[in-house]
């Protein structure tokens, strides 16, 4: 119907269907502490050296008047990266 699934309904799918996804590293209630602590480190895909951050977001899937919402914080090391392939 063009929505997104919520979250659990979205895990399941991609497990059913043996489908790779990115690793989950917290479920919880928001906290800026947890996600600043998150968002740095080793990237755990893909082969970089610098993880990239962190996309935050509900267990309900929710849009707002501009859409989804969504939150994808980068890690300050990444975002300064000169040679990095996305356009910042």
């Amino acid at each position: 119907d063009g929505k997104y699934l919520p979250y659990q309904e979205f895990k399941f799918m991609a497990q059913d269907m043996q489908l790779e996804t990115v690793p989950e590293l917290f479920v919880g209630p928001f906290s800026k502490d947890v996600v600043d602590s998150l968002r740095v480190g080793d990237s755990l895909v893909g082969g970089q050296k610098v993880r990239e951050g962190v996309v935050v977001r509900s267990s309900i899937e929710e849009e707002s008047s501009i859409g989804r919402k969504v939150l994808k914080y980068l890690n300050d090391d990444y975002y300064l990266m000169k040679n990095n392939s996305d356009f910042h």
